[in-house]
Formats: structure tokens, sequence, C-alpha cells
């Protein structure tokens, strides 16, 4: 006969700390009976070809808007330079003439105020426009 020692787990009925595996186990193995068993839901949609979605959608052409230094703080599409009051209502004039907001790329130089910035950034959630980006240009080396 086999004798087992008073450390040894197995005369007790199997290692205790064993038992929340086992139970993982089970859970996981009903889990996916009941998965397995699911219907599978489908939604018909009827997408557009490639070419047809190029040939409608022109890409569209970003609004630059220059932040400046001077006292005259803004150009749009590098044209002449412009108060805020100019500036607010030429933005308006590009969104009521495009019927949407435009993609707006906003140049800084690096001697403008912050204050302008932050004026900017007011104004053009004022007239609703929500895709500004900062154009970066790398740091010198």
């Amino acid at each position: 006969m086999i004798e087992l020692g008073e450390n040894d787990t197995q005369a007790s009925g199997g290692d205790s700390s064993m038992m929340p595996m086992v139970d993982v186990i089970f859970t996981l193995i009903a889990f996916m009976m009941l998965i397995i068993n699911a219907p599978q839901l489908t939604l018909d949609l009827e997408l557009p070809s490639s070419a047809a979605s190029a040939s409608s959608q022109a890409p569209e052409q970003p609004l630059t808007l220059t932040i400046l230094d001077s006292a005259q703080g803004w150009r749009i599409n590098g044209g002449p330079t412009l108060n805020a009051k100019q500036t607010e209502a030429a933005l308006s004039n590009i969104i009521a003439t495009k019927g949407k907001a435009p993609i707006t790329l906003l140049e800084v130089d690096k001697n403008a105020p912050a204050q302008r910035v932050v004026d900017t950034l007011e104004l053009l959630g004022a007239l609703a426009i929500e895709d500004a980006r900062f154009l970066l240009e790398p740091a010198s080396q």
C-alpha cells in the first residue's frame, strides 16, 4: 500500500486552489454553448461603389486663417490683413457662400499674442466652425 505524508493534499480530496479555475472553465464552456446557438443578426446595406463616391464628392479646399503679430491681426488665404470685425464678416460670408463651415487651418505667427489665438478660437466657436486645425512647422535643429 502507498503511504502519503501529512502535507500531501491528494489524500484530502484534491487541491482546493484548483476549484476556482474549474468553476471558471465550466462557466466558459456553458457560455460558449449558448453563444454557438445564437442567431446571427444581419443588416442589408447598399454601399456606394468607390467610383461613384469619388466623383460625387470633390475634396474640400481648406481655409487658411493666419494669426499675425501686427495690430490688425488676421489674414484669410493670404489676402489682405483684417481686423476682428472684418475677419468675422469675411468668415460669415464664406460660410454663407459654401452653405457649411469650412475646414479651417490656423497659422499662428510665433510673435502673435496668446490672447489673439484665444479670441480666434472664440470667434470660430461663435461661427460654428468645428473643424479647425493648427498648422505646425518642425522645430529648427
